[in-house]
């Protein structure tokens, strides 16, 4: 909760029940502990997964710069198990 480690970030988790796939990405700077927080108390997600690839940018804006950006993308899937 005391770090100074102020950045954008970006994560997706699913809800309690299954039932709900969050995805988020901070508009501002943001701390992990802050970040984490999120999915925790105000989403209700026991669980999340932190995407941080550097690219959050490019996630908001796909039309930025590219020039530090390898030509590829985060992959992500969502299943239903039957």
């Amino acid at each position: 909760p005391t770090s100074a480690h102020h950045k954008l970030r970006s994560g997706v988790g699913v809800s309690g029940d299954g039932r709900t796939v969050y995805f988020a990405i901070s508009e501002g700077l943001v701390t992990f502990y802050n970040f984490a927080k999120l999915f925790e108390i105000k989403l209700n997600v026991p669980n999340a997964l932190f995407l941080d690839g550097g690219s959050v940018p490019q996630m908001l804006a796909p039309g930025l710069s590219r020039r530090n950006f390898a030509p590829v993308g985060p992959i992500i899937a969502v299943t239903v198990a039957p």
